[in-house]
């Protein structure tokens, strides 16, 4: 029964279009042992279309999940193939490397590496690993071609995951190179004959190398996985139906691997500050779909409470973020970008508030959460990045450029306002300012619950850029307010711990850290009238607990319209006449809703908000306001009095 089942699944699985091809890579040592196999249903709800499921058979246990108690014959199937499946047969022969110690990274690989923008389920990966990995053909020429498994994949995925070990042997980059070096064996061979994990094989390279600052490299590797994304596409696109537009599970997985590389492209460009490759629209590309059996899985028992896993859904809402980041990214590296001006400003950051004001409630983060998962977290870190980027251009710039004064008095309030003048230079500099200690909040919330070694490679850029907006802060803080400076700089050695923090597990940290420490100590030395007292250590000290050394002492608060400041900000812009329907984007071609509310962005708290002095009280972090609020009005708790007693 179980040998009929495999041959169904081979048969489904199939060699790849080019298969009658030989192997690049010698695989003529290689044995396979019997295979045997007990599939299970996970249903799986597709947007578009719910009717779409997924099959998930029997799939590799990691040995820590065995019980070890139970005699082999009584054992689960899974389990059974588990124990005879030959895990190493595509891995370089390594010291210390154990099936325990590859098993511990792949499991915190898949918590938390590859959860954020890549979406890599692990059990689509593992089933198909075991099925590759006890099959019975000779040469893996004549193996059949599993979608989501490969060895490329696997010596990537474990190059990759090995910066998440105990062990610092296996951290070591001679031990990763030697897996990095197995993986690029099967280039050729799978440039030849491509199937879907290939893109995330890539994808996995470019980190990598991104992640010891190899960032050359890094670029090249992940600009051919947007391009084996790209023809993946086409290739299915050729040899579809055009009548037929029932989707597949085959169209699913293609979907998920296109937005997982479409998020990394936007990732990127953010990152080395760019344009992007992959365009927004795609007619063939629906989004991606949600499995709430998956998401609703327990995350880990090392979080209070069990709670909910939500990586489709936080992946469904990261691809829309990403969408909007496409207009942010052409406003400041577009060839248009000379022609910067407060509309785009105001049309794009609507669609920001829109979308978070949109998001389920279970993908918000409340003050009192004992339970929030990584890639949560880092949603919400990567949309107040956004606002940063956003607001940039016109953050710091004075009141009156150079240019007005050149121009006379006579220059038009259009020219002063292009200039920099105005109220979006007072808008721009609150919500930078705002944000950067959102994401100092969040960073800390990170670091409690997770550890900053297990944060994403991609986002190292946004602590130190973090840190040095709020270097600017401090810079342009009145000389009398000593005490605002000093919180100012204490979260800037925030962000420089939480650099430290991740350069155990991405070196590239390391120097990110050194520069941000940098700029640090120059404005410690400027700060003459209220010095800097915080004892900051390295990982592993007994004062690694950002919390303890940086105590947010400060609550946002919306501006009251009947002040005299807030109403002149209000009423100068609100001439604009700036109409919503026309800042929507257009992305009917993708399923997505994204137009901004009909709602005047200068009556939202978003843009009123007001940044004021005032000790803590309790109970002011103890709830996140979201609903009737904007989202840059909600308050995230991370004060060290406010959390004894209750773990967020």
């Amino acid at each position: 029964m179980l040998e009929a089942e495999l041959t169904q699944l081979r048969a489904r699985a199939g060699p790849s279009v080019e298969g009658e091809q030989e192997p690049s890579t010698p695989t003529d040592k290689l044995v396979f042992p019997p295979d045997q196999a007990d599939p299970l249903i996970l249903e799986n709800e597709r947007p578009e279309a719910p009717s779409v499921q997924r099959t998930v058979t029997v799939m590799y246990r990691f040995i820590f999940d065995i019980d070890a108690s139970t005699p082999a014959n009584d054992q689960p199937n899974d389990v059974r193939l588990s124990l005879v499946c030959q895990w190493h047969r595509h891995l370089p022969q390594l010291p210390y490397f154990t099936r325990l110690e590859h098993d511990t990274i792949l499991s915190r690989c898949f918590k938390y590496g590859v959860t954020w923008l890549h979406c890599m389920l692990p059990e689509v990966f593992l089933r198909d690993m075991l099925y590759s990995l006890t099959s019975e053909v000779s040469t893996v020429g004549d193996q059949p071609r599993y979608p989501n498994y490969t060895p490329m994949l696997h010596c990537a995925l474990l190059a990759y995951a090995s910066a998440f070990s105990d062990n610092p042997e296996i951290r070591s980059p001679s031990f990763r190179t030697e897996l990095v070096r197995y993986a690029k064996q099967w280039l050729d061979y799978e440039f030849e004959r491509p199937v879907v994990a290939l893109v995330r094989a890539l994808a996995l390279l470019a980190e990598y190398h991104c992640g010891f600052g190899e960032e050359r490299v890094g670029y090249m590797y992940m600009g051919m996985s947007f391009r084996a994304a790209r023809l993946l596409i086409h290739r299915h696109d050729e040899f579809k139906s055009k009548e037929d537009s029932t989707p597949t599970l085959e169209s699913v997985e293609r979907d998920w691997h296109f937005w997982s590389a479409f998020c990394q492209d936007k990732a990127m460009a953010l990152e080395f500050k760019q344009l992007y490759s992959l365009p927004v629209s795609h007619l063939g590309v629906g989004l991606p779909s949600i499995d709430n059996e998956i998401d609703n899985q327990p995350w880990s028992d090392g979080l209070a409470g069990f709670p909910p896993r939500l990586i489709t859904k936080t992946f469904f809402d990261s691809c829309k973020l990403m969408v909007i980041s496409t207009r942010v990214i052409e406003f400041l590296y577009g060839k248009h970008q000379a022609t910067q001006d407060e509309r785009s400003v105001i049309n794009i950051h609507l669609q920001l508030d829109t979308w978070f004001n949109n998001l389920p409630r279970e993908l918000l983060v409340w003050a009192r959460s004992t339970s929030p998962v990584p890639h949560l977290i880092t949603l919400h870190i990567c949309y107040w990045f956004l606002i940063i980027r956003l607001h940039q251009p016109f953050y710091g710039r004075s009141t009156t450029s150079e240019d007005d004064d050149e121009r006379g008095s006579n220059a038009t309030n259009e020219t002063s306002s292009q200039s920099g003048g105005g109220p979006i230079h007072d808008l721009s500099t609150k919500m930078v300012d705002r944000a950067t200690h959102k994401i100092v909040q969040l960073l800390q919330m990170f670091e409690e619950h997770h550890g900053m070694r297990f944060f994403p490679r991609n986002m190292l850029h946004v602590i130190y850029e973090c840190g040095v907006a709020l270097l600017k802060e401090s810079a342009s803080v009145p000389a009398a307010a000593a005490k605002k400076r000093a919180t100012m700089l204490e979260a800037v050695s925030a962000c420089l711990h939480a650099l430290r923090g991740t350069a155990m597990t991405w070196p590239w940290a390391g120097k990110l850290a050194g520069q941000l420490e940098g700029q640090l100590n120059e404005a410690r030395a400027n700060n003459t009238t209220h010095p800097f007292v915080s004892d900051w250590a390295g990982p592993g000290s007994e004062n690694n607990q950002m919390g303890q050394a940086y105590q947010f002492a400060q609550v946002w608060e919306p501006t009251d319209f009947g002040s005299p400041s807030g109403s002149s900000s209000v009423n100068q812009l609100s001439g604009m006449h700036i109409s919503p329907s026309g800042s929507g984007l257009s992305t009917g071609q993708v399923g997505m809703e994204l137009s901004p509310q009909q709602h005047q962005i200068w009556g939202n708290p978003t843009t009123s908000g007001s940044l004021e002095e005032t000790e803590e009280t309790p109970g002011t972090h103890n709830a996140m306001h979201f609903s009737g609020s904007s989202s840059t009005a909600a308050p995230y708790s991370l004060s060290s009095h406010s959390r004894q007693g209750t773990r967020q």
